[in-house]
């Protein structure tokens, strides 16, 4: 007799699984999938961007109307999900910083003087790349604080800028991008939530205003909320939301403050992947750019600021928010695929918290 914990009762998609290998793991015993991170796509799509960006049903939506009868958590997430009655919102990721957050006793202290943005950054990413190069073309550094790997060309997103309707040849310009500022691991901590304490804290959000949040995204249309976001609510700072399909219907279903009234956010619903990092740049420009603007903007919500620092770091409301979701997750992470590596996933620390 085959055990139960080698019959699939649960699917794991992680971003470097192949196709192949996610689809043998689903079989007429699969009762739950979980999607820890984002697709398994290439986050650029590259090579395969032209069908990607004209691809109506990516492979984890084909896969969600294949099994009807499977329960997908995924933090994979867009607002059209809410109406599929197979799939869930789930994020161990914000779960387990805001964990994190809740035991630390720090206490964020703006400085004297501050910068206008900080913006943090990571993998390559289609968002990313188009962040550092309008940044590097058109924003004064010397009051933006990042802390970046640099993507000095815009080759692996050539499809996708060519593609769009809204490029203009003014908004960007090949080998003009931020420089890399990106400290390796082991010089500030041993892990995301002490260099955040110990090197993001102090460096970047304490003494800068408002923070450039480039969330993780793929070339599928989705959002993925992880502790970037909720460092800078830890870090009371503004938000400005570029390049994540969505993000900001998320972010306000958690209860989180993203200040909408302050910033239009049109272009996070565009479809167009160029447009929808570049036009919330360029549709912003005019209060991104105004310092002064941002300082009223800043101390005039500080209410709002307090409010997203306490949802984030002292709050017990994730658990609610997730309360459904944290019941199933303890049944499909205890019959899962052990022999998918998710190590980096946040889901054992989290199993060993909630059981």
């Amino acid at each position: 007799m085959v055990s139960k914990f080698y019959m699939a009762i649960t699917a794991i998609i992680t971003p470097r699984l192949s196709n192949a290998n996610v689809l043998r793991q689903f079989d007429k015993h699969t009762r739950f999938c979980l999607i820890a991170d984002h697709y398994n796509t290439s986050p650029t799509g590259w090579p395969e961007q032209k069908r990607l960006i004209k691809e109506d049903v990516c492979f984890v939506e084909q896969l969600i109307k294949q099994y009807p009868s499977v329960t997908f958590l995924t933090n994979a997430w867009r607002d059209d999900y809410n109406n599929i009655s197979n799939v869930m919102y789930w994020s161990s990721c914000l779960l387990w910083h805001n964990h994190l957050l809740k035991q630390s006793n720090f206490i964020p202290k703006k400085n004297n003087t501050l910068y206008s943005c900080n913006i943090q950054g990571g993998k390559t990413r289609i968002n990313r790349i188009l962040a550092g190069h309008w940044l590097a073309k058109n924003f004064p550094l010397h009051e933006l604080k990042y802390n970046w790997k640099e993507n000095n060309t815009l080759e692996p997103i050539k499809d996708i800028i060519m593609s769009s309707k809204y490029y203009v040849k003014n908004h960007i310009k090949n080998k003009i991008c931020l420089s890399d500022t990106f400290q390796p691991d082991k010089k500030i901590g041993n892990s995301n939530h002490n260099r955040f304490i110990t090197h993001l804290l102090p460096k970047y959000f304490n003494p800068s205003i408002l923070s450039l949040m480039v969330e993780t995204a793929g070339v599928e249309l989705t959002n993925c909320v992880g502790e970037k976001t909720l460092y800078s609510f830890a870090g009371r700072c503004l938000q400005f939301f570029t390049g994540s399909y969505q993000i900001d219907c998320i972010l306000k279903q958690m209860g989180f403050e993203i200040f909408d009234h302050i910033f239009d956010y049109k272009h996070l619903h565009l479809d167009d992947r160029y447009a929808l990092t570049i036009m919330g740049f360029e549709n912003n420009k005019h209060i991104l750019l105004d310092k002064l603007q941002l300082l009223d903007y800043f101390w005039s919500h500080q209410k709002e600021i307090d409010h997203n620092f306490a949802l984030a770091c002292k709050s017990d409301k994730f658990k609610n928010f997730f309360k459904e979701q944290i019941e199933i997750f303890k049944e499909c992470y205890a019959y899962r695929d052990i022999t998918i590596d998710i190590k980096n996933s946040f889901m054992p620390s989290l199993y060993n918290i909630i059981t």
